[in-house]
């Protein structure tokens, strides 16, 4: 199929091998499930080549007749339509695509309901990421927006870190909690201060140079105050020695942004699926 040279060619090696198939299908018996599914599962796999394809044709078309004018690939996969031949999903090593109809993942002790729904998100992050891939920039949003989200909810998670880390200080859960707060809120200050920055930084720079070094070092200095400002932090409020303090504050730092960074990649995906 990604030899044919026109959309005439694309359609009638389409409806050649269709044919074929169809005619493969209607030989079997009812009885033999498993073989009409993978019949089934084929053509639509011959449709969506031809589509495929057929995408790629008229967007070279329409590239050749306009010059030099740029075009975006978000916009031409929205109008003419996906142009990765190779959109085939593998689940868990199975020899067989997935499918939502032909060949769906199924979790045995979970409710039919719970597999459709599974399905549905896997078919819904199967077509988000076709478009991820025509626009990165939706990756990049979908991962900035997923670390408030993470750092919300690892809130209850550092302050049973600090419990653990200091067992024996008489301190209640509470009173780390609080502390896991204003860390937090902190942090999200933080973040924020540097995501205006950045935007200051793209709206002056082009027209004055010189703001971009004030951007860049200011940006830097944030970076760098942040782990120093949490490490002081929990000095005055925990009173313990600096040595003392730092040896807990890198196993507590260590354990939170392994966990950080497990809860920024979940909710990226579940970002992804639900975009």
């Amino acid at each position: 199929m990604d030899k044919a040279k026109t959309l005439a060619d694309v359609e009638t090696l389409r409806d050649e091998q269709v044919r074929k198939q169809q005619a493969e299908l209607a030989a079997l018996k009812p009885t033999q499930t498993a073989e009409r599914r993978r019949l089934q599962a084929e053509i639509r796999e011959t449709n969506e080549a031809a589509g495929c394809r057929a995408a790629q044709l008229q967007i070279a078309a329409a590239r050749g007749s306009e010059g030099m004018r740029t075009r975006k690939a978000a916009a031409d996969a929205r109008i003419y339509g996906e142009t990765n031949c190779d959109g085939r999903l593998t689940l868990f090593g199975s020899d067989e695509p997935w499918d939502e109809e032909l060949n769906p993942l199924v979790v045995s002790w979970v409710p039919d309901f719970v597999n459709k729904w599974i399905n549905r998100q896997i078919a819904h992050g199967k077509d988000n990421v076709a478009r991820l891939q025509h626009d990165p920039g939706l990756f990049v949003k979908a991962m900035l927006g997923a670390v408030p989200s993470a750092l919300f909810l690892l809130v209850p998670v550092f302050a049973l870190l600090l419990k653990l880390a200091y067992v024996g200080s008489k301190r209640l859960y509470l009173e780390h909690l609080v502390v896991a707060l204003y860390s937090h809120a902190y942090l999200c200050l933080a973040i924020l201060t540097f995501f205006l920055l950045m935007a200051l930084d793209n709206a002056i720079t082009p027209k004055w140079a010189g703001f971009g070094w004030i951007t860049g070092t200011l940006e830097f200095l944030i970076w760098m105050w942040m782990p120093i400002y949490l490490w002081i932090m929990q000095k005055r409020v925990y009173g313990n020695g600096w040595l003392l303090t730092s040896l807990r504050y890198f196993v507590i730092g260590n354990l939170y942004f392994v966990l950080l960074g497990f809860a920024v990649v979940f909710i990226t995906i579940a970002s992804i699926v639900r975009m």
